[in-house]
């Protein structure tokens, strides 16, 4: 059997379905073996096995029905059963949100509605309220999805089985705080006073969020900030990048260990920023008092407009790279930042 073997039997099985869903089935099975190589082909089809067993074992895992001999795309009914039965309920005013998720996506945003609302998979998700208004989102660890030998479709799968949690645009949280392993979480437009998320392999991502405290740590996924405003706070990243754009930070630690920590179009205030491995990027920054960037394997590139870095103070050390500051640093007084910027193996860079 071929690649294309494969897949030629694979879209006999599930042509029955929407052509969306068709499509992107198909997509992922071509960018697994082509991601793999045309030398790796033979493993991999013995790893995938049959396809008419995998389509099997996909259909059940996201309650399709299997393909008879009259289903076509063209008889497809809209009330047939959809990828999974999805609830929606109303809920009653919050103040804290608490999660736990193995593989399910979460997102927290407002809208122009009257109440809170949820919209969810409940064969895997259990939503309760306490009587102090504390919402508990929480994925039974007890239902397991189907183990495939190639990791990939489970995620492909629980990206059809997300939570979203809508908040009145008005609505104001004291905190959300939660752990993930596999999924992402997405918070945007929200009013609430402090942030903890703490994720395994998922992305973080913070927009629009004022006056706020945050604690975000993740081993393997990004960290994103956009239009945010926050203060005593702390964002760690292992094996990801993390990156602020157009944000204000206010006495705050930026630390990643194996990646690259970007900002951009930002105000830092006593900020301290550290790399273990990758770079260090800042275009268009603007800095009060106290700032300190460590790097240890990698380069450090700040760029700020002219009008803010004449009253930067500018204080550098390399132990094996090139050290490059701009004369336009320092150039008026009083300061308004001091810049402490050190690295041991790479380029500083500072314009």
């Amino acid at each position: 059997m071929t690649k294309q073997d494969f897949l030629d039997k694979l879209k006999q099985q599930i042509n029955h379905l929407p052509q969306k869903d068709y499509q992107e089935i198909i997509d992922h099975f071509t960018e697994y073996f082509d991601e793999a190589g045309p030398d790796h082909e033979q493993a991999i089809l013995k790893e995938l096995g049959n396809p008419e067993d995998i389509a099997k074992e996909l259909l059940k895992a996201l309650d399709l029905p299997e393909k008879t001999d009259e289903d076509d795309w063209t008889n497809w009914e809209v009330d047939n059963k959809t990828k999974s039965e999805a609830s929606s309920q109303k809920l009653e005013p919050i103040v804290d949100i608490r999660y736990s998720l193995l593989n399910h996506d979460l997102t927290i945003e407002t809208a122009d509605i009257p109440y809170p609302t949820i919209s969810y998979d409940d064969n895997r998700i259990t939503i309760s309220q306490d009587s102090d208004g504390m919402l508990n989102i929480i994925e039974d660890s007890a239902v397991q999805t189907i183990q495939y030998g190639f990791h990939f479709l489970d995620r492909w799968l629980a990206k059809y089985q997300p939570i979203t949690l809508t908040l009145p645009v008005n609505h104001h949280l004291k905190k959300i705080s939660g752990e993930s392993d596999n999924n992402d979480v997405t918070i945007r437009h929200i009013h609430c006073d402090s942030i903890v998320s703490n994720t395994y392999n998922g992305t973080i991502s913070i927009s629009h969020l004022s006056d706020s405290t945050v604690n975000l740590s993740s081993k393997n996924g990004n960290i994103i900030l956009e239009h945010c405003n926050i203060q005593s706070s702390k964002c760690q990243a292992k094996n990801a990048n993390l990156s602020c754009d157009n944000s204000t930070l206010i006495n705050c630690q930026l630390n990643n260990n194996n990646g690259n920590i970007r900002l951009e179009a930002s105000q830092l205030t006593e900020t301290f920023i550290e790399n273990k491995n990758g770079n260090i990027i800042g275009q268009q920054l603007s800095f009060s008092n106290d700032i300190t960037i460590i790097n240890k394997n990698g380069i450090i590139d700040i760029n700020c407009p002219r009008e803010n870095l004449i009253y930067y103070d500018v204080k550098a050390s390399n132990n094996n790279g090139f050290v490059t500051i701009s004369q336009e640093a320092g150039r008026q007084t009083p300061f308004k930042a001091q810049l402490t910027i050190s690295n041991n193996n790479g380029l500083i860079s500072v314009s």
